[in-house]
């Protein structure tokens, strides 16, 4: 995620067009509305980038070497030689501009790991918040928030458990209508 990927004309409003996704070979553009966690979580980025908006807010180089840093300064011990050797050995190890896909899955992998806690699929977090959406706003508008075509793809992303829910309550509401119509003919 850029800066220059962000609209912040509306104020309150702040939308993510990524420059690439799964459907930009076809000519779609994505919009992703942000939330106002979010935002405030990447305030602090927007201004650290106001002066260089094609960087990217999350950097593996930046990262490994606050963590580089972060190391140090906890050390208690002085380096061993054979610790300063593999450091200047490891100083022409390139790393991307930006995290991807692969890095990701890794990050979350070591995180859970650390946590003590099973591994999960990233598309977890889609999943979560597709269902949550669902829950307040009904199927059409996860659908156009996750960027799909079809509702038949959307439903996979909505727990089963939100949809059964869902069909029950809509169930109801015609069983209701059904009532309140045969009473009014009788």
């Amino acid at each position: 995620m850029r800066l220059c990927d962000i609209n912040r004309e509306a104020e309150d409003a702040w939308v993510y067009i990524p420059p690439r996704h799964k459907k930009s070979q076809d000519g779609k553009i994505r919009m992703i509305p942000m939330t106002r966690d979010c935002r405030n979580i990447l305030e602090s980025y927007v201004n650290e980038c106001e002066g260089c908006p094609e960087e990217y807010f999350f950097n593996p180089n930046i990262a490994i070497k606050m963590l580089a840093m972060d190391k140090a300064r906890k050390r208690k011990t002085k380096v061993q030689p054979s610790q300063q050797l593999r450091k200047a050995n490891a100083k022409g190890r390139k790393f991307n501009d930006h995290y991807t896909r692969s890095a990701y899955i890794r990050a979350i992998e070591r995180a859970a790991k650390k946590a003590g806690v099973p591994k999960w699929p990233p598309h977890q977090l889609r999943k979560l918040k597709g269902t949550d959406i669902f829950r307040v706003f009904g199927i059409e508008v996860v659908r156009q928030t996750l960027g799909h075509d079809s509702t038949k793809t959307t439903e996979i992303y909505i727990d089963a458990d939100a949809l059964t829910e869902a069909a029950l309550e809509k169930a109801r509401e015609l069983t209701r209508k059904l009532n309140s119509l045969s009473s009014k003919t009788a």
